[in-house]
């Protein structure tokens, strides 16, 4: 299984796109931010979070929760793509929308 979290409007053919927001309709309406998360231990073959990963947890232990349960439902070779904007970049300081700088040294 693929995943497509934080899809908003940038939906892709072949994954399960993932929002909590109905307006944009996703495949599966979920927050993010809820644990646990519908899927199964050891389900997921790929995650990607395009731009979406630092708009959420902005509480650290509900970021932690989701780095726990990227764990929990990731094969042990899932491929987790992470894209986001520099956190010195205006793209990121200038979104009232970005709540966590997300750089490698993260994890």
């Amino acid at each position: 299984m693929k995943l497509n979290m934080g899809c908003g409007q940038n939906k892709i053919n072949g994954y399960l796109n993932i929002d909590k927001h109905i307006e944009w309709k996703p495949d599966l309406q979920v927050d993010l931010e809820v644990f646990p998360w519908p899927f199964e231990i050891n389900e997921v073959d790929q995650v990607i979070f395009n731009h979406s990963l630092e708009h959420i947890g902005s509480d650290t232990s509900t970021f932690l929760h989701i780095i726990k349960e990227l764990y929990r439902i990731c094969k042990s070779e899932t491929k987790i793509q992470i894209n986001v904007p520099h956190p010195r970049h205006d793209n990121f300081l200038n979104d009232p929308t970005h709540v966590r700088a997300i750089t490698p040294q993260t994890f």
